[in-house]
């Protein structure tokens, strides 16, 4: 989900920007557009701007696909640039909620993880993987950064 570029080969500002208006002409896609888009502006230092794209997509009156998703990474954001109370919340109700997709679970977990709370980190793996993997015989591919 995250871009993989390092912040010295690209203008992630510049690139956060493309994917931005690039959303604009091409709403089927936005969702997607616009988590890459704050990704970028994440690693450009730009926090704030970053958790005023996933507000705006959460306030979107078109259905997210993974709505769980721009939550756990709207908590993981805001956690890095000091709103712990409100991403701690965030990630409460993430696991109240419940996804079926592995990929909230995995970015609250690990945000849990990259500021010390590795009890909270364990429980929210294991919680993920009772829900997910009970009664499956293969592990499907999506579920592996969970074990």
């Amino acid at each position: 989900m995250r871009p993989d570029t390092p912040a010295e080969t690209v203008d992630h500002t510049a690139e956060a920007a493309r994917l931005e208006r690039t959303a604009g002409l091409y709403p089927e896609d936005s969702e997607a557009l616009l988590l890459r888009a704050a990704a970028h502006l994440e690693l450009a230092g730009d926090r704030p701007t970053a958790t005023a794209l996933y507000d705006r997509l959460l306030s979107s009156t078109d259905g997210l696909e993974n709505p769980h998703l721009v939550r756990a990474l709207k908590a993981s954001n805001l956690w890095e640039y000091g709103h712990e109370a409100e991403a701690r919340a965030i990630i409460e109700g993430v696991r109240v909620a419940s996804p079926r997709d592995p990929a909230p679970w995995v970015i609250v977990a690990e945000a849990l993880e990259s500021h010390d709370e590795l009890e909270a980190a364990h429980d929210t793996f294991t919680e993920a993987v009772r829900l997910l993997l009970t009664d499956v015989p293969e592990p499907p591919q999506p579920t592996h950064p969970l074990l």
